[in-house]
């Protein structure tokens, strides 16, 4: 038998070595600074473009920039390497709504804070009849979820297409914020 694997959805799933304190602190002080932003979060701050060339985001930005191309490269994309970036803060009970990210190539997010039960990154399986038509499938895998789940830890680094749908689900961690860097390259 030969299978032929259509139309995949690869995902990056990293851990960095960076300093998260500078990241942190940085993060803390721009929510300080500006009301933020509402897009897909419900609750929570969600900080408008940061410059990525500021000396604490500096490091981080170089490897993402670096990861994307490599990325892209794989994929065979054209990527300008251009990179849109923002800072979120989500507290107790606060999550995003499910979303894309329009008009770029590679969207990804760096956890600089995870506590436990912070909330998980969703990804949806980009056929949107695959719940109707599978739904009774017990052995759940890569060509048959209808959801791929991510309980991200602190340094974690995730990046994907930026077509594909996904939902982050509510900290549910009553101690502690989830502070995380998301980013759009296009």
């Amino acid at each position: 038998m030969e299978v032929i694997d259509l139309f995949r959805v690869p995902i990056i799933k990293r851990k960095l070595n960076v300093d998260n304190e500078n990241i942190i602190s940085k993060c803390l002080e721009l929510k300080e600074e500006s009301n933020g932003r509402s897009i897909t979060n419900v609750g929570g701050w969600q900080s408008n473009h940061i410059n990525i060339n500021l000396e604490e985001f500096s490091e981080l930005f170089n490897i993402i920039y670096h990861i994307s191309v490599d990325f892209s490269n794989f994929l065979e994309l054209n990527l300008v390497g251009e990179i849109y970036s923002w800072a979120n803060i989500n507290k107790y009970k606060d999550f995003n709504m499910t979303h894309i990210h329009p008009n770029s190539v590679l969207s990804g997010v760096y956890y600089a804070k995870c506590p436990k039960n912070s909330g998980e990154i969703v990804f949806h399986h980009p056929s949107p009849s695959i719940q109707h038509d599978w739904v009774s499938q017990i052995n759940y895998n890569n060509y048959n979820s209808i959801l791929w789940r991510i309980d991200p830890e602190d340094g974690d680094f995730i990046l994907f297409p930026s077509w594909l749908y996904h939902h982050v689900n509510p900290n549910l961690n009553d101690k502690g914020d989830r502070i995380s860097i998301s980013f759009n390259v296009r």
